[in-house]
C-alpha cells in the first residue's frame, strides 16, 4: 500500500487548514482503501478517479485504528463538515442478533481526486 500517495492526496484536500490527528488518520485510511481497491480491481488508478464507496463495518475501522466505534463516528462528523466524506448508514439489524452498521461509507467524494495530482 502506498501510504505516501494517500498522505499527499490528503494534504491537497486539507489545504491551509490541516485536520486534527484523528480525522486525518481516518481520511488517510479511506483514501488508501480507495486507491488499493481501485488498483486491485483495475490494475491502476485512473487519473480522473475522485470517489470510492465502501461497505464495511465501522467496527473494522475502529479496530484497525485502535479506537472505539464512537470515535470513528466523531471523526466522520469532522470529515463530513468539511465535505470530505459522506455519511455512514444508520445501524440496522443483521442476522444473528445485535446491530450492524448498514449503508456506504463513502471514502471521501473528493478524497481520491479533488484537484489532487495523480
Amino acid at each position: 500500500m502506498d501510504k505516501a500517495e494517500a498522505e499527499r492526496r490528503r494534504q491537497v484536500l486539507e489545504g491551509e487548514d490541516p485536520l486534527p490527528e484523528g480525522p486525518r488518520r481516518l481520511l488517510d485510511l479511506l483514501i488508501l482503501l480507495g486507491l488499493e481497491t481501485t488498483r486491485a480491481r483495475f490494475g491502476q488508478v485512473h487519473p480522473g478517479l475522485t470517489s470510492a464507496t465502501f461497505h464495511l463495518p465501522v467496527e473494522l475501522l475502529a479496530w484497525y485504528l485502535g479506537v472505539h466505534t464512537t470515535t470513528i463516528w466523531r471523526w466522520r462528523k469532522a470529515l463530513e463538515e468539511r465535505d470530505l466524506v459522506r455519511g455512514l448508514g444508520p445501524p440496522r439489524p443483521h442476522g444473528g442478533g445485535g446491530l450492524g452498521h448498514g449503508g456506504p461509507l463513502d471514502g471521501a467524494p473528493q478524497a481520491l481526486g479533488r484537484e489532487a495530482p495523480v
